[in-house]
């Protein structure tokens, strides 16, 4: 499946570099990508349908009139908490700016071909970490389907499990049958949990902490954390 890369410049000359040299480490590294041109950021809001819209966001910080991409990004940042982000600017004093909102990466302008190639296997490296894009299960009568990089954990509760804590996303699997469907960078840490070990913030004998915006704290099962610890080894060594 091809990578859906959006890129969001108003100088038609800047786009069309960009654009060729995207292009062109997609060649060099047989990588498959579309990639979608917007010349203000409303434009792009408004091809975005919703989060699985694209796989990862080239945002031009100054954008004339337009929305700007700092305040775009923010939007971006209610609706996809993980959707990689790089930002390209004029002014190294925009970059600290854009730190709380995650970005991937920051390239300086006028864009030179081996920073952006140095993002782009970045990039590739968060991409290629989650093969399997999206999760779905039946909730109640309907099925829900949602990217991989937005889900934290998995919580068993009674015959039902839990998509990050959320209520309203229950669904009936048994633990045991539902990490043999997952990709391999989800982990199971307790009989009642697993969790997507993209997102660990910080671990150690007794518990996880995530990096989602409420640090969630999860325990880690003393039977399992053996295996855990094993499994998030295998895991960061492989790619």
């Amino acid at each position: 499946m091809p990578w859906r890369l959006a890129l969001c410049e108003d100088d038609p000359l800047q786009s069309q570099t960009l654009q060729n040299m995207i292009l062109k480490w997609a060649s060099i590294h047989g990588r498959e990508v579309v990639l979608r041109p917007f010349s203000t950021a409303e434009r792009l809001l408004g091809a975005w349908s919703d989060a699985t819209s694209f796989d990862a966001l080239f945002l031009d910080i100054e954008l004339g009139d337009s929305l700007d991409g700092l305040t775009f990004a923010k939007q971006v940042r209610t609706r996809d908490r993980e959707i990689p982000i790089i930002f390209v600017t004029n002014h190294s004093d925009h970059i600290a700016k854009g730190y709380p909102l995650e970005a991937l990466d920051f390239i300086i302008k006028p864009v030179a071909e081996d920073a952006l190639y140095s993002a782009l296997d970045r990039l590739a490296y968060r991409l290629l970490k989650q093969p399997d894009a999206f999760f779905t299960c039946r909730v109640d009568r309907e099925i829900l389907r949602l990217p991989i990089r937005s889900i934290y954990y998995f919580h068993s509760v009674g015959h039902n499990v839990l998509i990050n804590g959320n209520d309203e996303h229950r669904f009936r699997e048994s633990l045991d049958r539902l990490v043999d469907r997952l990709p391999e960078n989800f982990a199971r840490i307790h009989r009642s949990i697993i969790v997507n070990m993209d997102h660990l913030y910080q671990y150690g004998a007794q518990r996880v902490i995530l990096s989602d915006t409420e640090r969630s704290e999860l325990p880690i099962g003393q039977s399992y954390f053996e295996s855990f610890i094993k499994t998030i080894t295998d895991y960061r060594r492989f790619f």
